[in-house]
């Protein structure tokens, strides 16, 4: 879609006249100078599309976001406004204006989504193309309509499970900061990835099975092995360490206890969240120990 936006914006000189509009500007004169997809920033992010334009001499940029229903990372909104800042001060342009771009039921569902100092709707790009008669405008408006009926309402519980994610970041930032977290914010998925010091080896923390997994890639037929060094640990004091099958890999697996992500942080219990860093710690510290052995004796 971000592609489609860009063309319009090429296309349509009453297009870009209809984003001046959206933001109280006089439209007069206005042209379009360059258009930029996904500009990455470094450590500011990204944005999904930028337009410069271009109006009596003075250029605007035009920030956008493009969300079909995926779900609001934090700070998204407000690390746009750092983008138009900085490329300001860049002298990149001369002012600038954050959008959104969505279909009306995201707009209406997702809070985050109302933080954009202006918003344009997929229904009103319909509307618009409704008004041309050229063939672009039909293949425009067909890509518009498929997305309108594929967006899905953003659902309570996903923005539950954002919300949970960020303070469990937090938490484990704040007392298990040794920890490398590799699942980003954003993500809704029930499994938090932490990477290792082993080439390849990571860790799971599957929330709602109850279980934290030290996960070795493609060695599923090397079971037998596996399952004695979970009895050999089991042996020397790391209780209830056991080996499984996962796919094409093995495991090593403790159980602890279950975390539902989708009822929110305030339902967590403490003591029950430690137990599970704790264990995560004793998995990462037995890979470190590994990486440690093996760097040792190949030196």
């Amino acid at each position: 879609m971000d592609f489609l936006f860009i063309q319009m914006a090429s296309y349509y000189q009453d297009f870009l006249e209809m984003l001046l509009k959206k933001t109280g500007r006089d439209s007069t004169g206005v042209r379009l100078v360059a258009a930029e997809h996904s500009k990455v920033m470094g450590s500011l992010g990204e944005s999904d599309i930028e337009l410069i334009v271009e109006q009596n001499g003075i250029r605007i940029g035009l920030l956008i976001e493009d969300k079909v229903d995926a779900g609001a990372m934090q700070n998204q909104c407000a690390r746009y406004f750092e983008r138009g800042s900085h490329s300001v001060d860049q002298g990149e342009y001369s002012d600038f204006c954050v959008f959104i771009f969505c279909p009306r039921r995201y707009l209406e569902g997702n809070e985050e989504a109302k933080k954009y100092q202006y918003s344009i709707t997929y229904e009103e790009c319909e509307s618009f193309l409704e008004t041309k008669n050229d063939a672009m405008s039909y293949l425009f408006r067909q890509q518009i309509s498929v997305a309108i009926g594929n967006a899905k309402k953003p659902a309570k519980h996903d923005e539950i499970k954002q919300g949970f994610l960020r303070n469990y970041k937090k938490f484990q930032e704040d007392n298990y900061s040794v920890l490398d977290m590799a699942t980003q914010e954003g993500k809704l998925g029930d499994w938090i990835q932490y990477r290792t010091q082993l080439r390849g080896v990571y860790i799971l923390h599957k929330l709602q099975e109850g279980q934290v997994c030290l996960i070795i890639p493609n060695s599923a037929s090397e079971m037998k092995e596996v399952k004695e060094i979970a009895e050999q640990l089991n042996y020397l004091g790391l209780r209830n360490i056991f080996a499984e099958k996962a796919s094409k890999s093995a495991a090593l697996r403790i159980n602890v206890p279950v975390l539902h992500n989708t009822g929110g942080w305030d339902m967590v219990v403490e003591a029950e969240l430690r137990d599970c860093f704790d264990s995560i710690m004793t998995l990462y510290r037995l890979s470190d120990a590994v990486s440690n052995f093996t760097r040792l004796i190949n030196s």
